[in-house]
């Protein structure tokens, strides 16, 4: 018990009072995120992130929601736009000349819209018909979404060069609204093997989230 008591001690000690000398790094970092070309909410991406005190720094994200791809024609995400913004606070509780070890609370909203073409079902139809039951449409997806994560990550540093990697466990609230469909009643049909289908699926409700960001950057 004693043992387990000094270690927790320990433990809160170098979480709670390690300190760093604010000079050993620069206080300001930009970076890119390669990943988020990728994905359902994939677009191009820029973080600053700017040291507040020794061990505390703020981050702000933005993102410019785009299908970048656009050589091939595609069943989903057709015309896809929209912005993402995130603040996340971060705490840095394991330091030395070469990386640095953190946690973080990262709060966000993300706002876009798509054009889908999907399963229907027609709630009306003669169900022995099933040309008539089942139809394809094509549909505005109108989707918004509050994000809340906590994260842990590193970063590595290589001269000026930083590399930044974390990972998250929060809750996301989704409101999606399916817009100009052919039939108001029309109900959209659920394929068990569609991986993507909640980012699409219509009504408000909340969802876990595992966010996973790999960043590079340069710090000044």
């Amino acid at each position: 018990m004693k043992m387990t008591y000094s270690f927790i001690l320990l433990f809160v000690g170098q979480f709670l009072f390690s300190q760093i000398d604010s000079t050993l790094f620069p206080k300001n970092q930009i970076k890119l995120s390669p990943i988020r070309v990728l994905g359902p909410d994939r677009g191009i991406e820029f973080n600053y992130e700017r040291q507040i005190r020794s061990n505390f720094t703020t981050q702000l994200t933005a993102r410019y929601i785009t299908d970048i791809f656009k050589d091939t024609p595609q069943r989903s995400y057709n015309k896809l736009t929209g912005v993402a913004i995130y603040l996340e606070p971060k705490y840095y509780y394991q330091i030395n000349n070469q990386s640095r070890t953190f946690l973080s609370l990262s709060f966000g909203y993300v706002h876009c819209t798509f054009e889908n073409i999907d399963d229907f079902l027609n709630v009306h139809a003669d169900t022995i018909n099933e040309l008539e039951y089942f139809f394809k449409d094509t549909v505005n997806i109108n989707r918004q979404l509050f994000d809340l994560n906590f994260n842990y990550g590193i970063q590595k540093y290589y001269k000026n060069i930083v590399f930044e990697f974390s990972v998250g466990l929060g809750l996301r609230y989704r409101d999606v609204k399916l817009e100009n469909k052919l039939y108001e009643d029309s109900e959209m049909y659920r394929h068990r093997h569609e991986f993507f289908l909640a980012t699409h699926r219509d009504g408000s409700f909340f969802v876990p989230n595992i966010p996973f960001r790999l960043k590079i950057g340069y710090m000044f």
